[in-house]
């Protein structure tokens, strides 16, 4: 579902042809196909992030308000970081900057929907999480916050040089589709505010 929102959006903001590259590159490369297979929280926060960015990769003039939009991305993401994967909080930052210097959205609704979404998912997570693992109360994404980061636990699953996403895992998981995105760089501007948020997420993470 996530992935026909992004190929639909894509579609509709740079035409058929981006929507059938787009099938071809994701059903061409195997880490999508692999990790489709396993119950993790990635997966989870796959669904919800793919639906998520499709809001804002939508054509600027659509049925929907832009300013609409991008606040369904912050409200999806701050879900998602909540109840899925505590790491999308580096995704959810760039984003909502981005839309208040931008002006997609205003800096308050950015705010209010973002604490609402966050809070009340961060309810809903311990309510749940707590009854399942018979601890109270327990956020698990807090808990790996506070084991992976605060702790300094992180570095127990091994280090990599800051430039690895960039130099070695993007690289190869991308394949043949990054010379295709630097390409759609270079001659179409649209592509390039789209871009912004997802560097700074990979940069941040490293």
């Amino acid at each position: 579902v996530g992935l026909w929102q992004i190929r639909r959006a894509a579609t509709r903001r740079f035409g058929p042809a981006a929507g059938a590259f787009f099938i071809i590159l994701t059903c061409t490369q195997f880490h999508v196909p692999y990790w489709m297979s396993r119950t993790l929280p990635n997966m989870f926060a796959f669904l919800t992030v793919n639906v998520a960015l499709s809001f804002i990769i939508l054509p600027r003039k659509h049925e929907v308000p832009e300013e609409k939009r991008w606040l369904t991305t912050i409200d999806l993401l701050s879900m998602s970081t909540a109840i899925f994967r505590a790491e999308l909080a580096m995704l959810l930052a760039p984003l909502a900057l981005q839309a208040a210097i931008s002006r997609k959205a205003s800096l308050v609704k950015i705010i209010k929907i973002g604490a609402f979404a966050a809070s009340t998912s961060a309810g809903l997570s311990i309510l749940v999480d707590s009854y399942f693992w018979r601890q109270w109360p327990l956020w698990p994404e807090l808990s790996t916050f506070g084991f992976n980061i605060l702790k300094g636990k992180s570095a127990d699953w091994g280090t990599s040089p800051f430039h690895t996403y960039f130099t070695a895992f993007l690289p190869k998981l991308l394949l043949s589709s990054t010379p295709l995105a630097v390409l759609g760089l270079i001659v179409d501007s649209q592509t390039r505010e789209l871009i912004v948020a997802p560097i700074a997420f990979v940069t941040l993470i490293s």
